[in-house]
């Protein structure tokens, strides 16, 4: 056994074996694995399409986060229930410009937090997988305008600028030739 071992004491201060020739490995902790860069265990494939579910839910944390606190900072025109879908669709006409301010924030970046993480733990293909995250939030942008009826300037701008730009600008910011700079 203590040839075919190999010790790798970075792994959360503590030694861990992984044997060579039968194939049994102890994986590192998450921690290590991503905020460490050390991947040399888990396979690409897997670390890539947790880079995308982590950044689906960390983009999804950012926007829902905003949306929430955008009610106390610009609140809504008396008499409308921004928690009930029936009234926002029967009182948009009551809505200025100034209330669609945090709701393009919370998209815009909600996209940019989620495509920089999935970029900074993704292995490879880094700018695709931040604008795979914008394709998904693009989506659901676009269920969002057959739901919700908002104004045409707020729908074109939502579309053409909180997603995919915010996607490719994330991605960019966590790939190292960015941080090179």
């Amino acid at each position: 056994m203590g040839d075919r071992m190999r010790e790798y004491p970075y792994i959360h201060g503590k030694c861990c074996r992984i044997a060579s020739e039968k194939g049994e490995r102890y994986l590192p902790g998450i921690r290590t694995l991503f905020l460490h860069g050390r991947s040399h265990d888990v396979n690409p494939i897997i670390r890539n399409v947790l880079a995308v579910v982590a950044g689906l839910i960390f983009g999804s944390m950012v926007n829902m986060g905003l949306i929430l606190v955008s009610g106390s900072i610009i609140p809504p025109p008396p008499g409308v229930d921004p928690s009930d879908m029936e009234s926002l669709k029967a009182s948009m006409h009551l809505f200025e410009a100034k209330h669609f301010l945090f709701p393009f924030l919370a998209h815009a970046l909600g996209t940019l937090a989620g495509a920089w993480l999935a970029a900074l733990i993704a292995t490879s293909h880094k700018v695709r997988f931040g604008l795979g995250v914008g394709a998904f939030f693009m989506i659901g942008g676009i269920m969002n305008v057959f739901m919700l009826p908002a104004p045409a300037w707020f729908v074109v701008l939502d579309l053409a600028a909180a997603y995919f730009p915010m996607g490719w600008l994330g991605a960019t910011l966590a790939s190292p030739r960015a941080n090179k700079a």
